[in-house]
This record gives C-alpha cells, structure tokens and sequence, in this order.
C-alpha cells in the first residue's frame, strides 16, 4: 500500500494509504504518490537510516505542503521572504544558520525584519519575579521548596503546597 496526496492548487490538501487501483477507481482531482520514508530528499530505511531507496519527491507530504509542479517535490510553503529553497532537499534555508541551543542555551526565533535569529523569552509568569541571566529563567523572590508539589501565589508572596 503507497500514501497518497490530493493537491488542489498545488496544495496538498489530504494524504491517504491506497492502493493506485483504489485511487483510479474513487478518488477524483488530482493524487500525487508521497513516501513516508523521504525526507530532505533522502530515502530512509526501516531502521531510521539512509538507504538505496527511491527518494519520492524529495519529502512526505503534509496537508498545507506545496506540491512543486517544476521540481516534482513536496515542501513547506516559504515561511520568509529572505528565505530560499534548497534544491537538493527542498527545505527552506535562512540567509544566516540557526544558533545552535546548546552552545547559546536558549530557543531563537527568526525576525525577518533584521534578517537574524533573536533569543526568545517566556514571559514574565508574575510581577515580582526577576529574570536571572546566568540562568536565563524567571525567578521567583522565595526560592521554590524542595519537597512537595506548590504554585505561586503572587497576591501573598509565597509557595503555596497543593493538597
């Protein structure tokens, strides 16, 4: 059995498991085969690693995915303008790479007005936490206590245990 995606106006708008007779006989519009086991291009194996295998246009689809007519290949749709496709796997690419998390600890977030990752923060859960930069978390003005399961009660000032 092969999965399926309908595209209307080179959107896919459903993915299925079929048969290609199944899909002869009682699916109107237009179905593109897709492979569960592509992606940027590549063929995995069942083992989660690269193999032989045919790469079907270059990754599964995904309802909301284009269906490039010119490239024969799903991809997502162009989340920035500044961004560009990567012909190879047909992912999108930043004009500047991601900082890594581990090295910057923190998750980034693209602005495409200054065409750079930015540090994204939670916010600020209540008033009279302080945000710590060598943790870069929210802080409480009492410190949490060890045992026991509590929440904030801001209006108090204090950890209250939940029962």
């Amino acid at each position: 059995m092969s999965h399926y995606a309908k595209i209307v106006d080179n959107v896919v708008t459903e993915v299925i498991a079929a048969d290609q007779n199944f899909i002869d006989l009682h699916c109107e519009g237009t179905w593109v085969q897709t492979s569960y086991n592509t992606s940027g291009g590549v063929h995995y194996g069942q083992d989660g690693e690269p193999d032989s295998g045919i790469a079907l246009r270059k990754n599964y689809a995904q309802i909301g995915h284009v269906y490039d007519i010119g490239r024969d290949a799903f991809r997502d749709p162009q989340p920035y303008p500044s961004w560009t496709l990567d012909e190879n796997t047909c992912y999108w690419e930043p004009p500047v790479p991601k900082p890594d998390f581990y090295v910057f600890h923190g998750r980034f977030v693209w602005d495409e007005e200054t065409a750079s990752w930015v540090k994204e923060y939670h916010p600020q859960p209540f008033n009279s936490w302080s945000w710590n930069e060598g943790t870069e978390m929210w802080e409480a003005p009492v410190p949490h206590p060890d045992e026991g399961v509590h929440t904030w009660d801001e209006e108090a000032g204090e950890w209250v245990e939940v029962e």
